[in-house]
């Protein structure tokens, strides 16, 4: 190792994961359940055929008994012609969390990146020079 380097910190990969996990888990909850269902239409491509490319979220909502609601959500794949597919709720779902981890690890990973480039040690004639005007 190099005079002054410093060793690179590890990191516990399975927990990280595991922290990820949870986070876009929560996220997608978050907005694929409470503010926007239309959200789980992002993972249309994935589900979706060439012949039926239109995708629609629909939610039933109905009472169970009184005093109690419930509401499924549901994603149909609809063709041209009016041709109707259910796809479900859990398969877009997962996708739309998988999707969810890769923007937290991309957004995370960027701002690591721009705290490590600011934390980088000025060399000493740089901070000399723009002193003193030593060139």
């Amino acid at each position: 190792m190099p005079i002054g380097s410093h060793p690179r910190p590890h990191i516990a990969w399975f927990p990280t994961a595991g922290i990820l996990l949870f986070a876009a888990t929560m996220l997608t909850i978050v907005t694929t359940l409470v503010i926007w269902p239309g959200e789980l239409k992002l993972s249309a491509p994935l589900f979706c055929t060439d012949a039926q490319p239109d995708a629609f979220v629909v939610s039933d909502t109905y009472r169970v008994q009184p005093g109690e609601t419930t509401t499924n959500y549901t994603m149909y794949c609809m063709g041209p012609r009016g041709d109707v597919t259910d796809v479900g709720f859990f398969g877009p779902f997962v996708a739309t969390i998988a999707l969810h981890m890769i923007l937290i690890a991309v957004i995370v990973a960027a701002l690591l990146r721009v705290d490590r480039i600011r934390r980088r040690p000025v060399p000493r004639e740089t901070v000399l020079s723009s002193r003193h005007g030593i060139d």
